[in-house]
């Protein structure tokens, strides 16, 4: 077999039918940066036929504002020839034969043939992918919370007006720093650890699940934060989406509802101390009111008037409703305590016994009760017995 031999011309049919076949526009130019060689895709991205392109210079798909620094880039790839990006970094345009520009993306390919090396130059149009782009960030720029884009280096790569409000950075000031800028220096080290991570199992998550987490603004205060995390995957690279919530209100709030807990449980343990105590102290006087009254109740009943006897009787039963009272505060200081005592208790019982206990002020106004029939529950019979009187005391005293 015959060793292969390089074409020695630029028209051989198996390069040409190569070149036509691709799926991008293909443009070969020599070192003065003439075109020698277009294909079908090239024609449809500028609007030429291949006979207005070949013969002249490249520079005519380059928009003129960047026309004249073309020519060094041109001899900066013949210095170091290899394949790779044009433009690594800047945004790359063409120009159309109508005057318009479309952003683009173009790979260069050195081709050494025996007439010479030549450019073989794969342009790709990448105006939807900019229009997607463009779509991605105005909903980054309109979301309600900060959003910070970082690479794969943890190099902040976009944000959004939040964040320059909640960080006090402009946008300017961030882009290309390390997201370690915004967390505060105590935790940087670990965060790189944690970013590392998070990288080989790229997925939707809340960060820092089970630990407070802070933000650090360009002031150097701090400020505690929630961060969701979400990958976002591109032909070329992986990025990682934060989404960062101040939750310094929430925190104050919390912080707000266990200090009145707190107070109200000191609240609740002096209530219970005071009625205790205070329920003690009145039942000795109660006692020297009440037991005299019955012992009068007993031995002279019938021996006076009926007048007396009614009021006796009024007198004893009033001192009796107040013991009754005095041993429900007693109880109702005990309630909330372990061991509170709960049981099956006759509503319509505890309503009659409510009645008994403001007679003498329903009376007064004139209060019309209606009543119907009543269920029993499970409770501490002094709960029910003070929701009773509550209600009668609300509605009619």
């Amino acid at each position: 077999m015959e060793p292969y031999k390089q074409p020695g011309s630029l028209t051989h049919e198996l390069f040409r039918e190569v070149v036509e076949a691709a799926p991008n526009a293909i443009v070969m130019a020599d070192r003065d940066g003439l075109i020698v060689l277009v294909n079908a895709q090239a024609e449809k991205l500028f609007g030429y036929s291949r006979n207005e392109l070949v013969g002249n210079s490249v520079d005519i798909l380059v928009p003129e504002r960047l026309r004249r620094a073309h020519p060094e880039y041109r001899r900066m790839f013949y210095g170091d020839l290899s394949s790779r990006p044009m433009g690594t970094g800047r945004d790359l345009f063409a120009l159309r034969k109508d005057g318009t520009e479309v952003p683009v993306e173009i790979g260069l390919n050195p081709v050494t043939t025996t007439e010479g090396i030549f450019v073989l130059a794969a342009i790709v149009d990448i105006t939807e992918r900019r229009r997607l782009e463009e779509r991605f960030r105005h909903v980054v720029e309109a979301a309600p919370n900060a959003m910070v884009m970082v690479d794969q280096e943890g190099k902040i790569v976009l944000v959004n007006a939040q964040t320059e409000h909640l960080f006090g950075y402009s946008r300017e000031q961030l882009f290309g720093k390390s997201i370690e800028t915004l967390v505060p220096e105590r935790f940087r080290t670990g965060h790189r650890v944690s970013r590392s991570a998070y990288l080989h199992d790229l997925k939707p998550r809340p960060m820092g699940m089970g630990r407070d987490l802070y933000g650090r603004r360009q002031d150097g205060s701090e400020f505690p934060v929630e961060i969701g995390l979400n990958p976002v995957r591109t032909s070329n690279e992986d990025f990682v989406l934060a989404a960062i919530v101040d939750i310094t209100e929430r925190k104050r709030a919390e912080q707000e509802l266990i200090r009145r807990t707190e107070e109200l449980a000191r609240s609740n343990q002096y209530l219970e101390q005071f009625a205790y105590v205070a329920s003690h102290d009145l039942q000795e006087p109660l006692r020297a009111v009440a037991g005299p009254l019955q012992l009068l109740q007993r031995r002279y009943q019938g021996q006076l008037d009926a007048r007396a006897d009614e009021f006796i009787m009024h007198a004893v039963d009033g001192a009796t409703r107040m013991q009754k009272l005095i041993d429900d505060l007693l109880s109702y200081s005990r309630v909330g305590r372990p061991g509170a005592v709960q049981q099956l208790t006759k509503c319509a019982a505890a309503l009659d016994q409510a009645l008994k206990s403001l007679s003498v002020v329903l009376q007064e106004s004139g209060a019309q009760i209606t009543r119907c029939e009543l269920p029993s529950v499970m409770a501490s019979i002094v709960d029910v017995n003070q929701e009773q009187v509550g209600i009668l005391v609300s509605h009619y005293c």
